[in-house]
């Protein structure tokens, strides 16, 4: 990392399926299950909400796997998985609070729009963060990179960001 911001075209990826194709006119985002009120936002509702800007840095968990005399593939890198960028977007907890949360939730899944193959199974890619880290106001819901569209590699339209 020779600079301090990592230009996107070298900012390490990782992908776990293809990466959809997907036209921002026609996506929205869902916030559903266990919450008072639905949510379904289009890109343009989400600029309404205040944008926020944070760099952080990521690393790989897989960073220096290609060192392991026995490596997945997936796993190239030997050391230079890391980078560091500009995110900007929509606080998460800003979007949960619009929609509210029943007493009994305890975490938050988010499913991506990418999906594959697993063992013989469909399924798309998703994670879980416990509530409080939903709510963090360093959670984010990125929609810009650098200054710019997050690009396809990196998640577009939406990717969620999680620093510590």
């Amino acid at each position: 990392m020779d600079k301090d911001i990592t230009p996107i075209g070298l900012h390490y990826q990782l992908n776990h399926f293809d990466i959809p194709q997907i036209n921002e006119k026609n996506w929205s985002l869902e916030v559903a299950g266990q919450v008072n009120n639905v949510l379904n936002l289009s890109f343009e509702e989400l600029k309404d909400f205040p944008k926020y800007e944070l760099m952080v840095t990521m690393e790989c968990a897989g960073n220096g796997r290609a060192n392991h005399v026995k490596r997945k593939q997936s796993m190239p890198w030997f050391d230079e998985a890391v980078g560091n960028a500009n995110w900007s977007g929509v606080r998460l907890k800003d979007i949960l609070q619009r929609s509210g949360w029943k007493d009994s939730t305890d975490e938050v899944i988010f499913t991506g729009s990418d999906q594959g193959l697993d063992h013989g199974i469909t399924h798309f890619f998703a994670r879980s963060l416990k509530l409080e880290k939903a709510l963090h106001c360093d959670t984010l819901l990125a929609c810009e990179m650098n200054g710019e569209s997050l690009p396809v590699q990196h998640g577009f339209p939406l990717r969620l960001i999680v620093p510590g």
